[in-house]
């Protein structure tokens, strides 16, 4: 049996980080940006009622 190092950079880590780096991590930084976009405009809205009615 081969003793595992783990110093050693494997093409399976090469590969995770490619993975996370071009696709996890993009995604999430996208959806936290919807979500505070949503949240921005919800409190903007939230700040101007129209009282032309009243």
């Amino acid at each position: 049996m081969r003793k595992l190092q783990w110093t050693q950079v494997t093409w399976y880590s090469k590969l995770a980080t490619i993975i996370l780096l071009m696709g996890a991590f993009p995604a999430l930084a996208f959806y936290i940006g919807t979500q505070y976009e949503e949240t921005m405009l919800a409190t903007t809205q939230e700040q101007y009622i129209d009282i032309s009615n009243i």
